[in-house]
């Protein structure tokens, strides 16, 4: 049995410019999507930097799950918890 389908949004913050417009980005668009919907963000590295301040921003309020892992793309999938 296959789970439900939930919508997600993609978000290439390789295209911005500074460290903070890029978490700005993904906080705005995650804060914007429903309870189970996720947030695909594309990056040039590991945006270890970016699971830190959801950490600290949103504790408990996400699911985080590796997608591709370079060495020139890398794709995580950020989901807002049911939880939260």
């Amino acid at each position: 049995m296959s789970e439900p389908a939930t919508a997600w949004r993609t978000v290439d913050i390789r295209t911005l410019d500074g460290c903070v417009n890029r978490k700005a980005a993904v906080l705005d668009t995650f804060d914007a999507l429903e309870q189970g919907d996720s947030i695909e963000v594309v990056n040039d590295h590991l945006p270890r930097g970016l699971l830190i301040h959801f950490q600290e921003q949103r504790p408990g309020g996400f699911e985080w799950a590796s997608i591709e892992e370079g060495p020139e793309v890398f794709r995580v999938r950020i989901t807002k918890s049911t939880l939260a």
